[in-house]
């Protein structure tokens, strides 16, 4: 089970434990610490969570952070937990922003009932926490592919303070511009109805009778404006596949083209804090990503079609090299058995008689690069296999080195 599906696993339990949790204490138990196993701590590692972290300056006496996750040997991220039943303030609690102030070497503090999570830093001025969480993440009613995504950031294996924090900045601003269009989508506030009123050929002043009279025309077509734009896509969407069913046109081509770009510039991106075999490689707008095993014939390869992807090794030495490339793989095959159990699961072994290369490889159903949303989680599923596909394949191949 990947990062995404364990994530909306928990959420789907806390709809059963939010009835049963009335304390904070039942809140970490229940909610807060199958949160933060899930992002790949230790919570039974005293060393790794720490539990009622009071090691701050200048705090009131006695006064306590519910955990410290510490992250190369060093206290990075403050947790204050409250009730699930209750509903967390806007912004930062002074508590926390003592604790922080306090803790020259934590980067980051977390406010939580079990269910919202709000994220703070100091992107204002350092060592002081902002009051607006830069994120803030919904485990319910049901949490977004997007929010996901950021939360993966967080995972103990992906965890970067200085990318979050550069990224921190941005959703900090489009968190509060997301928030300042809701509200003003509900009840729009009359600086606001005034602006609007600019942009229009409106005649006369606003007075107060004029901005009540205004102000529903705001709203209603704000509303207009989401309906439409809601009909025009799913329209877009429907004429795509249409125009699947009688042929690619050139627009089409290109946006193929463009959206693969973009898939290989975030996989290549992520996979390059992974694994060091494509470091050197740039993306392109093509169907795959290559680079050399190291041994003439052998490429170690990312694929993408439109709704799946793969990994692959593919053997072809060349031209008139059609009975070599079938004996390579058939000494390959071989130790199939080996090959699988290292790699942890089974594999495509493609002979492919018809062609002069072979391949081994493994498909992946989740996602393509029409499936933008799903991106995080291919590219997780796909490097992961990868670094074991790498792994398993390499002592294998180093003997047709040998044998050049």
């Amino acid at each position: 089970m990947d990062f995404a599906d364990k994530i909306k696993e928990l959420a789907a339990r806390l709809e059963t434990k939010k009835h049963h949790v009335s304390t904070e204490e039942a809140t970490k138990t229940a909610m807060v610490l199958p949160f933060l196993q899930v992002l790949g701590y230790d919570t039974s590692e005293p060393t790794e969570v720490i539990p009622e972290y009071n090691e701050a300056k200048g705090v009131k006496k006695g006064e306590k952070v519910d955990y410290a996750i510490v992250i190369n040997k060093e206290p990075t991220i403050l947790i204050e937990v409250k009730t699930a039943r209750s509903i967390l303030p806007s912004q930062c609690m002074e508590q926390l922003l003592r604790y922080f102030f306090g803790n020259t070497r934590s980067k980051f503090a977390i406010l939580t009932n079990g269910i919202q999570y709000q994220f703070f830093s100091d992107l204002g001025q350092k060592n002081i926490m902002d009051e607006i969480p830069f994120l803030t993440i919904d485990l319910m009613p049901a949490i977004r592919d997007s929010e996901i995504a950021e939360l993966r950031k967080f995972k103990k294996e992906y965890f970067d303070a200085e990318t979050i924090s550069k990224g921190a900045i941005e959703l900090k601003y489009s968190g509060e511009l997301k928030r300042y269009f809701k509200q003003q989508f509900k009840e729009p506030e009359d600086e606001f109805t005034k602006f609007l009123m600019k942009k229009t050929s409106f005649q006369g002043t606003a007075t107060k009778q004029s901005l009540e009279r205004f102000s529903p025309l705001v709203v209603n077509a704000f509303r207009k404006y989401v309906d439409e734009a809601v009909t025009d896509r799913s329209k877009a969407l429907l004429e795509e596949a249409r125009k699947a069913e009688i042929g690619i046109t050139k627009e089409e081509m290109e946006e193929k083209q463009i959206l693969r770009l973009h898939f290989w510039t975030q996989l290549l991106g992520y996979a390059q804090k992974k694994i060091d075999l494509h470091a050197k490689i740039s993306p392109n707008n093509g169907g795959w990503v290559s680079v050399t095993a190291g041994i003439r014939g052998f490429s170690f390869s990312y694929s993408v079609t439109k709704h799946q992807s793969a990994i692959e090794l593919y053997i072809d030495k060349g031209k008139d090299c059609q009975e070599e490339n079938k004996n390579i793989f058939d000494k390959l095959f071989k130790t199939k058995e080996e090959i699988e159990m290292s790699f942890g699961e089974p594999l495509e072994w493609q002979r492919l008689d018809d062609k002069r290369a072979s391949r081994i490889r493994k498909v992946f159903i989740d996602g393509g690069y029409l499936d933008e949303g799903r991106w995080p989680k291919v590219h997780e599923a796909m490097v992961d296999a990868m670094i074991r596909f790498h792994a398993a394949l390499s002592p294998h191949i180093q003997y047709f080195k040998k044998s050049e």
